[in-house]
């Protein structure tokens, strides 16, 4: 009997906690999709942003990886990253540019390891 109960309640977890959670989830992106335009690449980085944040939150709540401390700043890097290149105008050209290309070189080097 107690094989019984168990598989109930995995499937009880399943059918119920898993497409709650992603409901959540899909609920906690409509802002950023209901502000999306077709146009700009801001809109892009401001929903790359949005998940680098809650990655960042994730892994280093569950401290699941053993460098969790290592990928947390390099996600919190990239973010600030997206937040000056995004706020371009309070930037010089130059500026504007190195920060382009330091989001390019962290995403590049370091994307794969954020989820090892």
């Amino acid at each position: 009997m107690r094989y019984k109960r168990n598989w109930f309640t995995k499937r009880v977890y399943w059918y119920i906690t898993i497409p709650t959670k992603k409901i959540v989830k899909i609920l906690c992106y409509i802002p950023i999709l209901w502000r999306d335009e077709d146009y700009d690449y801001c809109f892009v980085l401001y929903l790359l942003r949005y998940k680098l944040q809650r990655m960042s939150k994730c892994i280093g709540d569950a401290n699941i990886m053993e460098d969790t401390e290592k990928v947390v700043k390099d996600l919190n890097n990239a973010v600030s990253y997206i937040d000056r290149v995004t706020n371009g105008s309070d930037y010089s050209a130059q500026e504007e540019e190195a920060n382009w290309s330091r989001l390019c070189n962290l995403i590049k080097c370091r994307m794969r390891t954020w989820w090892n």
